[in-house]
């Protein structure tokens, strides 16, 4: 003899639940999905800065700062500068660089958002 197991589930207050409306958890959805974007753009630019740097490509850095975009290194050796500001800078900062390496790899297995998007 084989048992039925019957399940009833309540789907009319479950749907009930996601159709009504809700301001603040329409805000939260809004919220995440910016932070979501957020993240995404600034792995992409991430991602963007150490292609460039594999690829030699002084125009493509310069061109993931804006105009008055500061370049900062803070665990600088006396190899590079401690930063630059401007992109003028930046492209100086870098020029120099390529010649004095035998090329660059930077394998990027995954690049992780921290709780602020704004860092990755």
């Amino acid at each position: 003899m084989k048992a039925i197991l019957i399940l009833l589930i309540p789907v009319g207050i479950l749907l009930n639940c996601t159709q009504s409306p809700n301001p603040e958890l329409q805000n939260l959805k809004e919220e995440i999905t910016m932070e979501n974007q957020t993240a995404t753009a600034n792995k992409a630019s991430v991602r963007a800065f150490f292609k460039a740097l594999e690829d030699e490509n002084v125009e493509a850095i310069v061109n993931l700062f804006a105009e008055d975009g500061r370049h900062i290194n803070p665990y600088a050796s006396g190899l590079l500068p401690v930063g630059a500001n401007g992109k003028e800078e930046i492209r100086n900062y870098w020029a120099p660089v390529f010649p004095n390496f035998d090329g660059m790899t930077f394998p990027i297995e995954e690049i992780y958002a921290m709780e602020d998007p704004a860092m990755v």
